[in-house]
């Protein structure tokens, strides 16, 4: 149970999970004078109605509570409003007289428990009633406004709260899965604050939460938890073959669940590098090698391939094409040397790159090598000698 200076009740604890208190199922079946379920973490006895749905219905009357008080006999009541507890239920909303059918088989069902850990033996209901408050908020539906609830905490769910591990967590995932078993082995997990090594075994957590089962019941929970595991990925518990994992470090907290400050930080440098790709720039951390005189860039005006008129002496020489002979003759008789000019303002910036004036140089060379190869019509893998750049 909180202290007074806490804000929020815990939404529930770890042996309604741990007990089997409530059925795997969103179906349940009245119990009566039934035995002891009994469990490594004690046992428990259950008379009444009482099954996923109704621990959902108890879960968002806990996470919603707008306000609490201690009543002189050791109950505890809340200020909930219906509004948010049916939206945490379902998304499509629980009638209003869905929920008084729960609550009317909740104030049915009596508990007798007993803790082995902490010695705690208890025995009483869950919700005493249920009472329209003088408050009130706005209702955006009517116009007018809407009367809160005043939810009296039965003696034996209260004793929980004060004694035993409480648990902070939104159940608003929980309640959206289709299937009760589903429910019951999430509910189970997240009273866990570490996952054991390789992950829980599928049909150990099903004997966890159901007890004993026969091979086809076994079968069909294991179908109605794979329909689910979408929804137990938003929690971050995945199915994975036979096991079950949790990838979050703790699902649930003990401390009360305070919302979470937005944070201005710049963003990522990935993030920042997005436009200037876009606007055709490079982001790098090295200076940018200058070529005022254009000796390394392409030139796209040569003729077309198979053009009959060589290019006149006058023009400038085109990428790939030598006044000494055909496109992609290097070598031979009457041929040009190939000369690749090397700007100042180049070898200045790749030696202070390198660290080494005849490294820069020897990095440039390469990289007019490259193009000046890449420029040529036959295969760049064919012997040098036959292409005509080595004088056999």
């Amino acid at each position: 149970m909180p202290g007074k200076a806490q804000v929020r009740l815990p939404t529930t604890t770890v042996s309604p999970a741990r007990l089997r208190m409530c059925q795997p199922t969103q179906r349940p079946t009245y119990r009566r004078d039934e035995d002891w379920i009994v469990t490594s973490w004690g046992r428990c006895k259950v008379t009444g109605r009482f099954g996923q749905r109704h621990q959902d219905l108890l879960d968002a009357f806990l996470w919603n509570a707008e306000n609490y008080r201690e009543t002189d006999d050791g109950g505890i009541e809340i200020l909930v409003d219906p509004a948010r507890v049916r939206k945490t239920m379902s998304e499509s909303r629980h009638s209003l007289g869905g929920i008084q059918k729960l609550i009317r088989e909740l104030r049915e069902v009596t508990l007798e428990i007993v803790v082995m850990k902490s010695g705690l033996s208890i025995m009483g209901g869950l919700v005493d009633h249920v009472v329209k408050s003088q408050a009130t908020r706005p209702d955006p539906i009517s116009g007018g406004d809407r009367h809160l609830w005043r939810v009296r905490i039965g003696l034996a769910l209260a004793e929980l709260l004060r004694n035993d591990l409480p648990l902070h967590y939104d159940p608003t995932p929980i309640t959206r899965l289709q299937n009760g078993i589903t429910q019951a082995i999430a509910r189970y997990i997240l009273s866990h604050t570490s996952e054991p090594n390789g992950g829980w075994i599928l049909d150990n957590a099903i004997q966890a939460v159901a007890g004993k089962l026969s091979a086809v019941s076994m079968r069909h929970r294991r179908h109605e938890i794979r329909l689910d595991e979408d929804g137990l990925a938003v929690m971050g518990i995945i199915i994975d073959g036979e096991r079950i994992h949790r990838h979050t470090a703790k699902a649930c907290s003990t401390r009360p669940v305070e919302p979470k400050k937005p944070s201005k930080c710049a963003a990522p440098a990935r993030h920042r590098a997005v436009s200037a790709r876009e606007n055709g720039q490079t982001c790098s951390t090295r200076p940018v090698l200058q070529d005022p005189s254009g000796s390394l860039q392409a030139d796209n005006n040569h003729p077309p391939e198979g053009s009959a008129s060589p290019p006149s002496p006058a023009a400038p020489t085109p990428k790939g094409v030598f006044s000494g002979g055909e496109k992609g003759n290097r070598g031979g008789a009457g041929a040009e040397p190939c000369t690749i000019l090397f700007p100042a303002a180049n070898v200045g910036i790749a030696e202070q790159v390198h660290g080494d004036g005849r490294i820069g140089i020897a990095a440039i060379a390469f990289r007019g090598l490259v193009e000046f190869l890449e420029s040529s019509g036959p295969d760049p893998f064919e012997p040098f000698s036959r292409r005509g750049i080595v004088d056999a």
